[in-house]
């Protein structure tokens, strides 16, 4: 019914703690040897002879999007269920699951912060939805950007009961030793920034999908117009030419003159004072935003 996938780059200390619970679900585990350096494949397969390893090599950078995904490709079963080699899982969730009826119609998240990134979907959602965007390197957003995009198609997001999976701590010298950033929030910063766009022009474009070289240059836009709104303190702006719209420029064909309507997708990026983003954050939080918005609202 359900398959479990987990991702090891590095990380193998903390897999020999997981993976037991993982495999004390009594159910089937997939394992991602993302070019690992501890030897993780050996390790499973001398230990956990029923465990399923993906291996991928000459892969020095890990693309987490990338490694679910390979991992996603080898599960037969109807749900896949994604938890990292930090994940601990309680041995009464394969009972706790019966109990919630997993649809083919929504995910199921384990929690916020570190448990934001356990997820369980459908195969069939997974993939209609095209599953993790491998353009997202570095670190953060894969998993957000993942949900919206399933809650866009009409999958409802639910919640896994408290308590069935916790986290083992680690700092972000963990988080970021094999991946392409050093800031964890810069890294985050520009994965949601990308997503965001990029979900406004798939939808603009009716839901068709950005190719993987698409979505490649529109982060690299990002990464720049981020890097020269940080450096200059000025607005910079990323544009997206959208495809000609073929179907206005037959009702604006007059008989002798053609004409084609295109689009182009602008974006600002406004560097904010720390002070500022602080204040913006603390009024949302206590309601104060919303309510000067309703009041102004209101006075209209």
């Amino acid at each position: 019914m359900l398959t479990i996938v987990t991702t090891c780059k590095g990380r193998l200390a903390y897999l020999k703690q997981s993976l037991p619970t993982m495999l004390g679900t009594g159910l089937p585990v997939v394992v991602v040897d993302y070019d690992c350096s501890d030897g993780t494949r050996g390790y499973v397969a001398e230990h956990f002879k029923t465990i399923t390893v993906v291996a991928v090599d000459n892969e020095p950078t890990f693309n987490l999007a990338r490694a679910r995904n390979l991992g996603a490709a080898a599960v037969a079963t109807r749900f896949i269920g994604f938890f990292d080699s930090d994940a601990l899982l309680q041995g009464s969730l394969a009972e706790a699951l019966a109990h919630i009826q997993l649809s083919d119609d929504a995910f199921c998240v384990a929690g916020e912060n570190e448990l934001h990134g356990q997820c369980i979907v459908a195969k069939a959602a997974f993939e209609k939805t095209g599953g993790y965007d491998e353009a997202m390197t570095g670190w953060g957003g894969e998993d957000g950007d993942f949900y919206l995009r399933l809650q866009a198609a009409g999958y409802r997001r639910t919640m896994l009961p408290a308590g069935l999976v916790t986290s083992l701590a680690h700092g972000d010298g963990e988080r970021l030793r094999f991946t392409s950033t050093d800031s964890r929030v810069d890294s985050h910063r520009l994965n949601d920034t990308y997503a965001a766009m990029k979900r406004d022009i798939e939808a603009l474009q009716g839901g068709t999908r950005l190719t993987h070289d698409e979505r490649l240059a529109l982060r690299k836009q990002v990464a720049d117009a981020l890097r020269r709104a940080g450096a200059t303190g000025r607005v910079q702006t990323v544009e997206y030419r959208l495809p000609p719209n073929i179907g206005a420029a037959g009702y604006l064909y007059d008989g002798s003159t053609g004409y084609l309507l295109n689009g182009v997708l602008r974006y600002e990026i406004a560097p904010v004072s720390a002070g500022l983003t602080a204040r913006i954050i603390s009024a949302v939080c206590d309601g104060r935003l919303m309510s000067g918005l309703r009041r102004r609202l209101r006075q209209r």
